[in-house]
């Protein structure tokens, strides 16, 4: 795959096979979890509006090392995000 684009968020992802860009915007989960791995292309990630009391959990151990993750949220939506396995240069 390319890439993919996912609306409306409400459960878990593991996309840590994907090479090409991925694009995900959230929505309040019932449960409030979401869980994000990402693959290894640039990961862009808006937690949306009604998430206020989520706990977004983001793993970027599959992103590559200089590749850009973006994290934005619109209306002051975001309740907690964690990332983990995150490189730098």
């Amino acid at each position: 795959v390319s890439s993919l684009v996912i609306n409306n968020l409400v459960g878990d992802i593991f996309a840590s096979n994907l090479s090409g860009m991925l694009t995900i915007t959230t929505a309040n989960a019932a449960d409030n979890g979401i869980s994000i791995t990402t693959g290894s292309a640039a990961t862009s990630i808006n937690v949306s509006a009604g998430a206020a009391s989520d706990t977004v959990s983001i793993n970027a151990a599959a992103l590559a090392k200089n590749i850009v993750l973006t994290i934005s949220s619109g209306g002051a939506a975001a309740g907690t995000i964690n990332v983990t396995d995150l490189a730098g240069i």
